[in-house]
C-alpha cells in the first residue's frame, strides 16, 4: 500500500514540476482554442454567411469596437454598424488569412473585397471594386467577445473610393 501511495505521489509531483504537462498549461491552451473558435464563428457566421443574429450570441452586451478613431458599442450598435458595411459594400467577401490566440486575445489578419455602392469618406459609390486589408485584436471572456481593436488600410480604401488622389 505504501508503494502505491509513493508511485501516485511521484506521478503528481512529475505533473506539477513538468512545465510541458501542467494542468494549468493544458487548461490555458483549451481556453485559447475555445476563444479562437468563438472568433472564427464570428468571421464565418456573420461576415461570410451574413447571420447577423449570431452577434447576440457571440458578443457581450457591453461589447465595444475601436476602429478608425471611433468607438462603436454596445452590441446592438455594433450589429447596426456591421449591417451598414453590407449596405455600402455589395458582394462583400471576407478572407481570413491568419488567426492566433494568446490568453484572452485573438488576433486575425484579413482581406475584405466587394463593390462600393454606398457612402464612405464623403463619397458616393459607383459600384467600383474595392479591396482592403486589416488586423483585429479581439478580447474574449466567458465565451463572448467583449472588445475589438481594428487597424485597416483606410488610406488605401479612401484612394480606391475616390476620396483621395
Amino acid at each position: 500500500m505504501l508503494k502505491k501511495f509513493a508511485v501516485i505521489g511521484l506521478l503528481v509531483l512529475a505533473l506539477v514540476v513538468s512545465p510541458r504537462h501542467s494542468w494549468l498549461e493544458a487548461h490555458e491552451g483549451a481556453t485559447e482554442v475555445h476563444n479562437k473558435a468563438v472568433v472564427q464563428a464570428f468571421w464565418n457566421d456573420v461576415w461570410k454567411e451574413r447571420r447577423f443574429d449570431r452577434i447576440g450570441e457571440l458578443f457581450a452586451k457591453e461589447f465595444v469596437i475601436h476602429s478608425a478613431g471611433k468607438e462603436v458599442g454596445p452590441r446592438s450598435k455594433f450589429r447596426a454598424w456591421v449591417e451598414s458595411f453590407f449596405e455600402n459594400i455589395e458582394a462583400l467577401e471576407l478572407e481570413v488569412h491568419d488567426i492566433f490566440a494568446e490568453g484572452d486575445k485573438v488576433i486575425t489578419r484579413w482581406t475584405c473585397r466587394g463593390r462600393f455602392v454606398g457612402q464612405m469618406f464623403g463619397v458616393k459609390g459607383k459600384g467600383q471594386p474595392i479591396a482592403f486589408t486589416g488586423v483585429n485584436i479581439m478580447t474574449v471572456r466567458d465565451g463572448r467577445i467583449v472588445e475589438s481593436w481594428v487597424e485597416r488600410d483606410a488610406l488605401g480604401l479612401a484612394r480606391q473610393v475616390g476620396a483621395m488622389n
